[in-house]
């Protein structure tokens, strides 16, 4: 028996047989040759092939939701004509192979990529590095299929491979593939996006894991990060134990789909949604199972323009979603680009502290022009259902008021212009910054909702590069500092009526959930795949019992010693999953 660590990245256990995707390593060689045309049609070809390949995929029936619009986004990469432009370019004026050239430019673009603080955006790098490689293999003839048709029947395939593309994970036979682990990968990489759809556990970032499994032995598999392979009795009775009451939990969690989240002692707390740039209202399912929209992010709509885009283009995204929000509402956060969020067309400084730099707020309240057409098609939308305006990273009394004049400039031009919109649209602010914490009770009197992003408050209390491998240890929810900062924002929040939400990664954290109820978060906005399972969580919830603890656990003095005392808690209200 072995005993193998990841890092988790889909819920779920299986058991099945080992399944070793070795692919050949590509070597790309710089040779010099005057044969341009030729490398320009292998290029063309490849593309041509891949594209329809991808599109094939795509019209192929039982594929899950999510399946499409990440495909779509892979064939965006390949009809990003100035990238591949560049490509051609760097072939003609350097004379090497178009092998080299897409090399190169893509690890140009990686260096750009690597420094971004987003996760959703640094997981876009590794499409468009999936998308460069599979273009190197179909030109150098390395193009590879597998099957998992050769499995004993009744035995699913656990897959290990150094990493994995969406496309690859499709092909798979989702009958035979009972979860998979990779060597690489993030935790909002698309093939794990897919691994949740598809209800596969997964874990990522094993090192070394094809050359610790052979091939064909017997595998158990945690998506809590654990893969046990040839297990014995007892590991094969605990994994026994641990189907059962994972499926117990997921009817449990799929019963309050659709139902408003509620504490056993009657307190009603919102459970909404995270979303991005979707043009296809496929991927707005999820609306009908969740209290509405915490967070939309607009400046995906904006880093995927060739230019800044139209009033009329927003104006057309924006209403989409708030339409299909059911009457629920629509948090829609203002341009949050700049520092290290950038688009090819905007002249944005280069900076060396991108994360303390020319941002979001700062950027959109130097630009006023910009910022209106963004603040008139959010308006606009206002009028098709129930929407909301939210500032990001706001520091300051200053910077509201400003960002809240170019708003009452917008209302002014629509209102003259007989455009309807919701003149009483509600306007909060992103709390992510010590700052605006310790101003939360100024801000308060100006605002008509604070939603916290976890995200860079925990980075910007504790200090911390969360990218830096030295220093990660300090980047924790459970930091005493982060606790104590959010709860002087809801403290504060409270004496003015304000009702706070909160939007990061944290919203979800099945450990300090209860601790966000006691403090009296009136919303937790989460990512799509955890809608249900945070609902649960505040059902079986007591806000008035967990409250009285409060003084107590904002007593404590380390992180380790929150983390137990949360898990006690859990345990207690038996809201924690068991994943092995």
């Amino acid at each position: 028996m072995k005993k193998l660590i990841g890092c988790g990245a889909a819920p779920g256990c299986v058991r099945g047989t080992a399944v070793c995707l070795r692919m050949d390593e590509l070597t790309v060689e710089r040779i010099s040759t005057d044969a341009v045309e030729p490398e320009l049609q292998k290029l063309q070809q490849a593309r041509s092939e891949y594209s329809a390949s991808l599109q094939k995929l795509i019209g192929c029936e039982g594929q899950p939701e999510d399946a499409a619009a990440i495909l779509e986004s892979y064939l965006d990469i390949l009809d990003d004509d100035a990238f591949f432009t560049a490509v051609q370019e760097h072939v003609a004026s350097k004379h090497v192979n178009v092998d080299f050239a897409i090399r190169e430019e893509e690890s140009a673009i990686l260096v750009q990529f690597s420094a971004l603080d987003d996760p959703y955006l640094r997981e876009r790098a590794t499409d468009i590095s999936n998308v460069c490689s599979e273009l190197i293999r179909r030109i150098q003839g390395r193009t590879q299929s597998f099957s998992l048709n050769e499995l004993p029947e009744g035995r699913k395939a656990v897959l290990f491979a150094e990493d994995l593309t969406p496309d690859q994970t499709l092909r798979l036979s989702p009958e035979k593939l009972g979860g998979f682990v990779t060597e690489k990968g993030g935790l909002t990489s698309h093939t794990v996006i897919l691994a949740k759809t598809l209800g596969v556990p997964a874990v990522i970032g094993l090192a070394g894991a094809v050359r610790e499994v052979n091939g064909g032995e017997d595998v158990v598999l945690y998506g809590s990060g654990e893969v046990i392979v040839s297990p014995d009795r007892q590991e094969t009775e605990r994994f026994e134990q641990t189907l059962k009451k994972q499926q117990s939990m997921s009817d449990a969690y799929n019963a309050v789909l659709g139902k408003s989240a509620r504490t056993l002692d009657g307190r009603d707390v919102r459970v909404c949604t995270n979303i991005g740039n979707w043009k296809d209202s496929s991927e707005l399912d999820v609306l009908d199972t969740c209290d509405g929209v915490g967070l939309y992010r607009t400046e995906f709509i904006y880093m995927e323009s060739d230019g800044y885009p139209t009033e009329e283009q927003q104006f057309e995204y924006y209403r989409t979603v708030v339409q299909r929000a059911h009457g629920n509402e629509v948090i829609i956060r203002t341009l949050d680009i700049g520092g290290d969020k950038k688009a090819s067309y905007m002249d944005l400084p280069q900076e060396s502290n991108p994360f303390l730099g020319y941002r979001a707020i700062r950027l959109c309240l130097g630009h006023p022009d910009i910022f209106l057409v963004q603040l008139r098609a959010i308006l606009r939308a206002s009028a098709y259902g129930k929407a909301a305006i939210m500032f990001p990273m706001i520091a300051s009394v200053e910077e509201l008021r400003s960002a809240k004049k170019v708003l009452q400039q917008a209302k002014d031009q629509l209102r003259a212009e007989n455009i309807p919109f919701d003149d009483q649209i509600a306007v909060g602010i992103m709390v992510e910054t010590p700052a605006a914490v310790q101003l939360s009770d100024l801000l308060a009197k100006e605002s008509d909702f604070f939603s916290i992003g976890t995200n860079d408050l925990i980075q910007y209390t504790t200090a911390t590069d969360r990218m830096n491998e030295n220093v990660q240890y300090l980047y924790d929810t459970c930091s005493i500092a982060v606790l104590r900062s959010v709860n002087m924002v809801c403290q504060n929040a409270a004496k003015y009526g304000v009702p706070v939400n909160m939007c990061g990664e944290a919203a979800s954290d099945a450990t300090v959930i209860p601790l966000w109820v006691a403090m009296g978060l009136a919303e937790l906005s989460v990512v799509p795949g955890q809608v249900a399972r945070t609902k649960y969580i505040v059902d079986h919830l007591d806000q008035g019992k967990l409250r009285q603890r409060l003084p107590e656990l904002l007593s404590l003095a380390t992180v380790e010693e929150v983390r137990a005392a949360m898990k006690a808690i859990g345990r207690e209200y038996h809201i924690l999953p068991d994943e092995g």
